[in-house]
């Protein structure tokens, strides 16, 4: 039985790399902006989004892997409002994103799921385990003409 991390991240390879664990890093071939936008509009919290993709590439992993554990993660990002941000996708964003952040608390919430598909188990599927945590950040006021953007 292997570990397959499902995500192609430089961060989160780096960090089972640092704790001497073996895994084989894949990409979960999923649409996250797709899956992240059904998931919005079925209502899912910040929280709730981080699980639901965090899963969603644990599982999707580990049905074309059966008997091997696979590793699906994910963070969101949330204002005090509920309000999620996404990462930028340009420089006028990155700004505008900072402005958002600056002086106010925010909220990471990072979510890991562990699967294994078994097909001689009549529900096919365990999930092995599911760890969420959620760390408030107080953002200090950003300067001025960094705002300025």
């Amino acid at each position: 039985m292997k570990l397959i991390l499902a995500s192609q991240s430089a961060s989160r390879r780096a960090l089972l790399a640092a704790a001497a664990v073996s895994f084989e890093p894949m990409s979960p071939q999923v649409d996250e902006e797709a899956a992240k936008a059904a998931l919005r509009a079925d209502g899912l919290d910040a929280r709730q989004l981080a699980d639901a993709l965090a899963e969603l590439k644990a599982l999707k992993l580990s049905r074309k892997y059966p008997g091997d554990l696979v590793l699906g993660c994910d963070q969101t990002l949330s204002l005090e409002d509920g309000e999620m941000i996404d990462k930028a996708t340009d420089v006028a964003d990155a700004a505008r994103i900072l402005r958002r952040l600056s002086g106010g608390t925010h909220y990471l919430h990072s979510a890991a799921v562990m699967a294994a598909w078994q097909p001689w188990l009549r529900l096919a599927l365990a999930l092995v385990w599911l760890l969420t945590a959620v760390v408030s950040i107080q953002q200090a006021p950003l300067g001025l003409q960094l705002l300025a953007g």
